[in-house]
Order: C-alpha cells, then structure tokens, then sequence
C-alpha cells in the first residue's frame, strides 16, 4: 500500500471483498486521506463507518482479523490457503508469510536474545549475584515487551530500565565516570564472564536492532517502527551500563 502511494501517487486502493487490512495499513490510509474501495460493492451499500477525528470511512465490508480466522489461511497477496504450508508461518491472525519475511526474522533475533538473557542470568544466579539477576529479569521483560508490540501490530508503552528513563539512561551511558565510577572500556578478558556476558547481550542486540530496521523500512528509508527501533537501542545501552556496574562493583571489592 505504501508503495503505491510513495511511488505511483495511487490515491485509491481497491482491494477484494475477502481482503484482510491490518491497524498499520488502516492508520496509513487514515494519515493519507486514501480511498478504500472494496471490489465488487457498491460504495452505498458497503456499510461504512465514520472515523472519530477524520473524515476517511471505515469499509466494514474488509473482515476483521478474529473473522477470518475462522476460515481459511489468506496470504499477504490475497491467495487463500486451505492449509498451512511448511515453508509458512503466521505473521498475525490467519495471515501467512514465508518464514523468510523480515519481521519472522526479527522475531527469531529476539526470541534469541532471550533466550540467552536467561542464560546469563542463571549464570549469575549461580554465582550469587542477585542484584545482577534482578537487572536481567528487568531487560528479559522489556525484550518480551518489544516482542509482544512488534505481534500485535501496537505501540511499545515507554518504560524505565534499572530506574532509569530514557534521557538519565543516556546521561549514564554518555558519562559513565560521573555516574559508575569507571570510564569507557575496551572489553578484556580479565573483565570476568559476567561483564563479557553483558557485552555479548550488548552486540547482540544491536543485531537485532538492525533486524528491525530492515523488516520496517519504508520505501523512502525511514522506519515504520521508530518505536522498537528506539527500545532496542535503550536495550543495547543498557548492557552496556550493567557491564560496566559489574566491573565497578568488582573493583571496588577487590580494591
């Protein structure tokens, strides 16, 4: 749909009667004042509604997502499938996609990072860092939030990580003398597998933030989801601010 506004100028979509438009597609038709034409139905019989704050109608001939679940499986092209294909997988609802499409990509990055999130929290668990285990349950549930928002297609709620909002997050991880006591490090094997842990969640996220990136990029470059973007790259900064809490406390024991 945003190719044929960006690239073509459409300023009407037509689209089938069994078509399934997701909350993106319609926030997008609402932002740009597109018509949406259901093949096949007159305009007056359609059974539109009006949109509070705009004068764009709803066509409530497009069945919503929990309807057609109820039926067969439809692709991102219209094609409906009366089984589910090996090489396919959800995307939402009844909606398939390969499971090469970027956001099952991206799901797979993150469904990763958890995964050794929990890793290196047992680690800590075991060696008695209880503290750092809270740290990580804190990150392993806004990774699953992200996860979660990126699903169903909703806006990711702005959050605090280890009490910090976005803007102390960056003072920190800007100026790590003023607020941890150690400055910018090289990572080094004698950091301990803690603080080498924390800075492989930190690269790793990173990845995924580049994951997200390509599976929202709209024609023109920008990002369709500048709101998982933002929160992956809070995440990747905050690794970097409990390695370095890590290896303060650690000095400061030793010292």
């Amino acid at each position: 749909m945003r190719q044929l506004f960006l690239r073509r100028g459409e300023t009407e979509i037509h689209v089938s009667r069994d078509a399934y438009v997701t909350d993106q597609a319609r926030s997008y038709i609402r932002e740009n004042g597109i018509r949406l034409i259901v093949d096949g139905v007159p305009p007056a019989s359609t059974g539109t509604t009006r949109l509070a704050g705009g004068a764009l109608p709803e066509n409530d001939a497009i069945r919503p997502a929990k309807e057609m679940a109820q039926g067969r499986f439809v692709t991102l092209d219209g094609r409906r499938l009366s089984e589910k294909p090996e090489h396919m997988t959800h995307l939402h609802a009844n909606v398939l996609v390969p499971k090469t499409h970027p956001r099952i990509a991206l799901r797979g990055r993150l469904d990763d990072l958890e995964a050794d999130i929990l890793n290196l929290q047992l680690r800590a668990l075991e060696e008695g860092n209880g503290k750092l285990v809270d740290a990580l349950q804190q990150t392993l549930d806004f990774a699953r939030k992200i996860l979660g928002a990126e699903v169903a297609e909703k806006p990711l709620e702005d959050t605090e990580l280890l009490g910090m909002d976005e803007a102390a997050q960056r003072r920190v991880s800007h100026n790590p003398k003023k607020y941890l006591g150690v400055g910018h490090l090289m990572p080094d094997v004698h950091m301990g597998a803690l603080a080498l842990g924390l800075n492989k969640l930190r690269t790793e996220t990173r990845e995924v933030e580049l994951a997200c990136v390509a599976a929202f990029e709209r024609p023109d470059g920008s990002s369709e989801r500048t709101d998982l973007v933002r929160a992956l790259n809070r995440l990747s900064s905050t690794f970097y601010i409990m390695m370095l809490g890590v290896i303060a406390e650690r000095t400061a024991k030793e010292s």
